[in-house]
């Protein structure tokens, strides 16, 4: 995968998706899957459409998962962000599912920042809505 952050739709039912969620900057790069439901990612994608069109320093906290280990899979926290260039800010929080390790409950994290265009939201937004509607199983945001 080339730097960016890729959502993949790795399982489905009638209720749920598993996405593995991918993140790379050109250094470091961190996945985990996380379990989404199908309105969940319907109500992203009409939330991103809106958030494209705000103000510089408006900001969108996306989410999937719990950081908790009571929940199954991942977790992710995504806080998306327009500077006064207007080019888009994400600070990407990931963690794996909790396992155990030497009699506790841990879970692996990673944390990105990472920058990217508008032009490339607009991108992002068309694969989400395609895997809402059972069109494709990949969408990708790429990053500067």
């Amino acid at each position: 995968m080339n730097a960016g952050i890729c959502f993949t739709k790795i399982w489905s039912d009638d209720d749920l998706l598993e996405l593995r969620i991918e993140i790379n900057e050109g250094r470091s790069r961190f996945q985990t899957e996380v379990y989404a439901g199908h309105e969940q990612l319907g109500q992203l994608v009409l939330a991103l459409e809106a958030f494209k069109g705000e103000a510089p320093g408006s900001q969108y906290d996306l989410r999937f998962g719990e950081f908790d280990p009571q929940f199954a899979a991942g977790a992710c926290h995504f806080l998306l962000k327009f500077n006064a260039r207007g080019m888009l800010i994400i600070t990407a929080h990931l963690q794996s599912q909790f396992f155990d390790c030497d009699g506790k409950k841990v879970a692996n994290e990673g944390k990105l920042h990472l920058r990217s265009h508008p032009a490339q939201l607009d991108d992002f937004l068309r694969g989400l809505a395609a895997i809402h509607n059972q069109h494709s199983d990949t969408a990708v945001l790429n990053i500067e």
